[in-house]
């Protein structure tokens, strides 16, 4: 499993024999991860998170308001 800081959010990846890429965000503490094809480049990957940053954060803010 790597990690990259995307829009400083830290991002695990884990890569496996999948069609799709999913992206989790777990309570209680927002952690994202996201399961990527093993074939998918790292930009496709940022790029993807880039677009999804306003629902990360959404969803991070509803788990620290559960506190």
């Amino acid at each position: 499993m790597e990690t990259l800081e995307i829009c400083g959010i830290e991002v695990e990846i884990e890569r496996k024999k999948i069609k799709n890429l999913r992206m989790y965000v777990h309570p209680p503490y927002g952690n994202v991860t996201i399961s990527a094809p093993l074939k998918m480049s790292d930009e496709t990957i940022i790029r993807f998170v880039t677009s999804k940053i306003d629902w990360i954060e959404k969803h991070q803010s509803k788990f620290q308001k559960q506190k």
